[in-house]
């Protein structure tokens, strides 16, 4: 989803205080701990929990210790000392016990069992020799495979492992708190299309945001309340948060004083991923929305039921986020975000590592996360281009790439100027033909690792290509406005950290003679985060006819230093600032001649899309 939306844009200092780190929720937004909290001091922090147990870091920093073995480094803490941000007393080794479980909706981890979404599963050989898991529900066990085995072209299982989804068919009522949030409608649609009943809040409603995520919620049958904490009653089975809800509301006080089973939004998706038949996870840095939705619409032009859970929605398809609907039991596509640490709760039947590069945080955090992924894929897929993907290990591996030896290798043709050519060869010396309908190399890298999983979820060649051909894109992922009657092309591009923007760049260079390149950080932190490598790229990535720029940081509120300035940034690489959006637009139509490509790029703040219509309006 190319705009922030609904409680995923607040600011988390109520949570901070508390001790209990959290991440935006939204896609657009999974950028810092507690809305706009500061980068070096997270990742120096968890290189100090890691190197000394005995060390002080911020409660939010705790979350970011991206490994299933959390749990067990806490048991070597030593009692947290007084917090050195706020004063507060971030609390005991069992309190960041529970503050990391409650984070990740309730994961455990004992000796002999495997780490999943609110569920202990015991592993235990079969009589045929297979692993078996024994998963515990409400006083029973259920019996199912541990992976999913692929034989006669199509997958099978045992019956479903039930998770707190659909336990034993059981009709639940669901309160989403922060409904309206990217990451938490299309999760209250789905529950409501798989027949629960659904009710939900979100304080943007309240202040007559989001008008059409609210009629599409509707629609569905959900009821939106106030959330002023009135409709939190005894009668709800489950209560789910957004990460960007504070731990203070009304609501959430009342979940937790009447006892109402509660989970945050990153545990309910891995829920529904871990039970799909099969469930797919889409995992990496960069390109995991547009790999996600490119698999979908390959699997809509196979006509294969299935279930899409995306961070963007697809062009035309409004803002409510990627989503489509599916049978229940059937087959789930879900991105996986690693900015929230939850990574650790999937086991996903097939699941795919795009790429691992240095963004929400330093690499080594990421690579404990991913690693811990990996292992618990059924099948992993990985970019043999990416050093980081392909240093992943798994029983069962499949690797797509243009460089070295692979399973898949793939060539591109062409990267533009309008749209991107390549070819796939499967194994069997099996050819699919790439034609995307955005330019750029990472485009034809995209759709190759979409068409690795359709291959193994059983899909023809020929209908690969189909589908690949036909796909229009999503939001915000060089999402091209069209050309001005003074033929000026402007495209609006969700990039916001060095790799997406030298994507972005390179792909706009590639259908115009010069380019008109801005940057809206979105935040104080992610700008200190990311300077000094802006620094040494962007200089690199611009032809001397080229012009780049920097929009006014975005300040989503609360208590960041703001200690930074688009002004700094520029004078690092001696490029024009705007001090606000007004001058961006004023600078943006002195500048730009015809035959220009006008190239806006940022994340976070929702009014980029309003900017980028705003300006193809008037240049």
């Amino acid at each position: 989803m190319g705009e922030m939306v609904g409680d995923d844009g607040a600011d988390i200092i109520g949570q901070a205080n508390q001790g209990v780190g959290v991440l935006n929720d939204d896609p657009t937004q999974r950028l810092s701990a507690g809305g706009d909290h500061d980068f070096a001091e997270l990742t120096h922090a968890q290189t100090v929990i890691a190197a000394d147990p005995q060390a002080q870091p911020h409660p939010i920093a705790f979350n970011q210790l991206h490994c299933a073995e959390t749990l067990e480094l806490i048991a070597g803490f030593a009692p947290m000392r007084r917090d050195h941000v706020d004063g507060t007393i971030a609390g005991t080794q069992s309190d960041m016990a529970e503050m990391f479980r409650r984070q990740t909706g309730g994961l455990s981890k004992d000796s002999g069992s495997q780490l999943v979404t609110g569920r202990q599963v015991d592993e235990q050989p079969d009589v045929a020799g297979r692993d078996r898991r024994e998963v515990a529900h409400g006083g029973r066990t259920v019996a199912g495979l541990s992976a999913w085995t692929r034989g006669r072209g199509q997958w099978c299982r045992p019956p479903p492992c039930r998770s707190g989804v659909e336990t034993d068919n059981k009709h639940m009522r669901y309160h989403f708190s922060g409904i309206a949030g990217a990451g938490m409608n299309p999760l209250a649609r789905l529950m409501a299309a798989w027949g629960h009943d659904v009710q939900g809040s979100d304080r943007s409603l309240d202040q007559g945001h989001n008008t059409e995520i609210a009629t599409r919620l509707q629609a569905a049958g959900i009821t939106l309340l106030p959330q002023d904490g009135a409709a939190v009653t005894a009668s709800l089975d489950r209560f789910i948060y957004s990460a960007a809800v504070e731990a203070d509301t009304p609501e959430m006080a009342a979940a937790r004083m009447l006892g109402i089973p509660m989970a945050a939004r990153p545990s309910l998706l891995a829920e529904v991923v871990n039970q799909g038949a099969p469930g797919v996870a889409i995992a990496g840095t960069s390109g995991k929305s547009s790999v996600t939705a490119l698999i979908a619409r390959i699997l809509r032009q196979a006509g294969r039921d299935h279930t899409l859970l995306g961070g963007a929605a697809l062009v035309g398809e409004g803002t409510a986020g990627g989503f489509h609907p599916g049978a229940s039991g059937g087959a789930v596509i879900a991105e996986a975000c690693e900015s929230d640490g939850t990574l650790i709760g999937y086991h996903p039947t097939i699941g795919l590592v795009h790429n691992i590069t240095r963004d929400h945080s330093e690499l080594e955090p990421l690579r404990q996360q991913f690693r811990t992924f990996a292992q618990q894929c059924g099948t992993l897929v990985i970019n043999a281009d990416c050093a980081e993907a392909a240093a992943l290990t798994n029983k069962t591996c499949f690797s797509y790439g243009a460089e070295g030896a692979c399973d898949a290798p793939y060539e591109v043709i062409a990267i533009g100027p309008r749209r991107a050519l390549g070819v796939l060869r499967l194994p069997g010396d099996v050819e699919v033909t790439i034609d995307c309908a955005h330019p750029g190399r990472h485009s034809v890298q995209n759709a190759a690792a979409a068409a690795c999983v359709a291959h193994l979820l059983g899909v023809a060649p020929a209908t690969i290509a189909q589908g690949i051909a036909s796909y229009l894109g999503i939001a915000r992922r060089f999402e091209v406005l069209g050309t001005t009657d003074t033929q000026i092309r402007v495209v609006d591009d969700f990039a916001h950290n060095a790799d997406k923007i030298r994507a972005a760049i390179s792909a706009a260079q590639a259908g115009c003679e010069r380019l008109i390149a801005v940057f809206l950080p979105h935040g104080y932190a992610p700008a200190r985060f990311l300077r000094a490598e802006l620094r040494a790229v962007v200089p690199t990535l611009l032809r001397p006819q080229d012009q780049f720029a920097y929009g006014p940081i975005y300040f989503a509120g609360g208590t960041v230093a703001q200690d930074i300035s688009s002004a700094d940034l520029a004078a690092d690489i001696g490029c024009y600032a705007a001090v606000d959006k007004d001058a961006l637009i004023a600078w943006l139509c002195d500048t730009a001649v015809p035959g220009d490509t006008i190239l806006i790029m940022g994340a976070r703040d929702p009014g980029l899309s309003a900017l980028a219509r705003q300006v193809f309006a008037l240049v």
